[in-house]
């Protein structure tokens, strides 16, 4: 039996697969992010022992009968928190298991040979890139500390500052603004009641991200500000990640995922991202969008590691 896992800052994904590789149970689990987790490691522990149990539980199997896992988890960015990761699975049991930053598993889930360059703009934004020969690098992914611009937190913060700006210092004037009223009750007129449903509210903050990326289709001088900041950014993780030279085959392959790309995203926005890049790069890309959930990605590479 193999365990494929996708552990993320809100919630982790388990996949149960027999000897086949074929998936034999599911399980959504919650978040896995130490960084996250007012508990750090030890509520990644509780999580995954809660989880990892129930999983084995439906199909009658115990931890013994668990050959190899693999594990994509956000959070897991330098070696000393991968390695504080796999003692985990150790001290449950388990006789083998890899750790690595859940920003690889799009790679090795969408693109030929495992082989490519993911851009991830969910909750936060991660670039992951796997060479030819099993290379590995993650640019990005530390939220203010490597600047990361284009995930789902960064944009709400952005937008409310760009209404906050108008309402209360009056200053910019923004389409922001009138797109944003209806989400809330007393809001904008009172942006502090705007803050606080923001930090209640999931659909508040999905309903402001929706809300920039209409004002960047408008033409909005705000909104065309943050939405080039995300560009820049993108390209840039995306180039350095090719500075490499760990693709030789053309075209490159890049695999956008998250939220923020496959969904809120408007096919002008990406179009727009796309096309900077490959003027960026001077190469042919092959794009990719994320067909399938990452934990896919995780049984992708435990076949790698384990199949004939």
């Amino acid at each position: 039996m193999y365990i494929a896992i996708d552990g993320g800052g809100t919630k982790t994904e388990y996949l149960l697969l027999n000897s086949a590789f074929e998936a034999v149970a599911r399980r959504m689990g919650g978040p896995t992010n130490h960084e996250r987790l007012s508990n750090g490691f030890e509520g990644v522990r509780a999580e995954l022992e809660q989880s990892m149990d129930a999983l084995l539980a439906t199909a009658g199997s115990t931890r013994a009968q668990v050959d190899d896992i693999v594990a994509g988890m956000s959070g897991a960015d330098d070696a000393r928190q991968v390695a504080q990761l796999e003692g985990i699975f150790a001290d449950m049991g388990f006789r083998r298991a890899m750790v690595c930053n859940d920003g690889y598993l799009p790679i090795k889930g969408a693109c030929r040979g495992g082989v490519g360059i993911a851009y991830n703009c969910g909750t936060g934004v991660c670039c992951a890139a796997v060479g030819e020969h099993g290379e590995r690098i993650q640019i990005g992914g530390r939220d203010e500390w490597t600047d990361d611009a284009g995930g789902g937190v960064w944009i709400v913060q952005r937008v409310f500052a760009a209404v906050y700006d108008e309402m209360v210092l009056q200053t910019r004037r923004t389409d922001l603004t009138r797109r944003c009223a209806p989400l809330f009750a007393q809001a904008p007129a009172d942006p502090a009641q705007m803050l606080g449903e923001l930090q209640r509210s999931a659909a508040a903050q999905r309903g402001l991200i929706e809300a920039f990326f209409g004002a960047w289709e408008s033409g909005d001088e705000v909104a065309a500000a943050i939405g080039e900041r995300m560009i820049e950014r993108g390209v840039a993780y995306i180039r350095a990640a090719c500075k490499r030279e760990w693709f030789p085959s053309s075209p490159v392959q890049i695999v956008l995922t998250g939220s923020v790309l496959l969904r809120a995203a408007s096919p002008k926005y990406l179009c727009a991202f796309c096309s900077r890049v490959e003027d960026a790069l001077s190469r042919r890309v092959c794009w990719k969008k994320a067909a399938r959930e990452p934990v896919w990605g995780a049984a992708g590479w435990l076949k790698e590691r384990n199949g004939p």
